[in-house]
């Protein structure tokens, strides 16, 4: 929250008008008017006043964090699908999904090559492979 609406809030929980607090802590009211609407900052001494008076510390009522750093804003994530993935990891990936569709095309188209080669017994023993030029016969050696 700006100081300028954190300034408005806490004036208008207490109930207070701008010319009411202007007189607590001294200053006019055209001055509370200028940090409300955000044309002017408090000084250090109002600042100090208004912490006091609000009874938070000036910490607070600038947003500080107490290791010295602003507190961040309320931030709204950003959607997974708009946060952008990096152009080497998506090269990466599509690469990586080319080269298995590659082997698994290679892996298949070699086994159905191999299904077509694969001769059954019956199949041995069938004419369709018998030659007709083969003739069976029995070789017996001979010493004579």
């Amino acid at each position: 929250m700006e100081l300028s609406e954190k300034l408005t809030t806490l004036r208008k929980s207490k109930g207070l008008s701008q010319l009411e607090l202007a007189e607590a802590i001294n200053v006019s009211r055209q001055a509370i008017s200028r940090w409300e609407v955000g044309t002017a900052t408090p000084s250090a001494e109002n600042l100090k006043c208004l912490s006091e008076y609000y009874e938070i510390s000036i910490d607070e009522l600038l947003d500080i964090a107490v290791d010295g750093r602003k507190e961040k804003k309320e931030e709204k994530p950003v959607p997974e699908s708009k946060a952008g993935v990096p152009q080497k990891l998506l090269i990466l990936a599509c690469t990586l999904i080319v080269i298995v569709a590659i082997a698994t095309w290679a892996i298949f188209y070699m086994f159905q090559r191999t299904e077509k080669e694969k001769v059954g017994l019956q199949e041995l023993e069938s004419k369709e492979y018998m030659s007709g030029d083969v003739i069976d016969m029995d070789i017996k050696s001979t010493n004579s």
